[in-house]
């Protein structure tokens, strides 16, 4: 495993919680990232900022597919140490969109076009 994965996990507060509502499935994470994280090495020096590509594999652990291909992305807002995360992805349509969230505001949203999607419930 590597270790940006390592950091991913370790910074999951508590477990991702799943539940089916009226617009389809979902999968929410909590993120904290400490600022002594490995995902901050470099990006950038004196002004931490979580890596777009941290922030994929993010929703991409969440929806438990590495591979997936990503249809599009959007990064809003830079994202900090110390700052509380919730990661929301929402299965619909026979697609997952995730989205990032910081202090109530959109942080990030990924679409994904495909993905191996064998455990959704019909």
């Amino acid at each position: 495993m590597s270790r940006i994965r390592k950091a991913v996990l370790a910074a999951q507060c508590g477990h991702a919680q799943r539940g089916l509502g009226e617009d389809g499935q979902t999968i929410t994470v909590r993120y904290c990232f400490p600022p002594t994280s490995p995902v901050f090495d470099g990006h950038f020096p004196g002004k931490p900022v979580l890596p777009a590509v941290v922030q994929i594999l993010m929703a991409q652990l969440a929806i438990g597919d590495t591979q997936c291909q990503i249809a599009d992305a959007k990064f809003l807002e830079p994202v900090g140490p110390d700052e509380a995360l919730v990661l929301t992805c929402l299965f619909t349509k026979m697609r997952w969109v995730c989205t990032i969230e910081k202090n109530g505001q959109r942080a990030a949203q990924i679409r994904f076009a495909s993905c191996d999607m064998s455990w959704v419930a019909p």
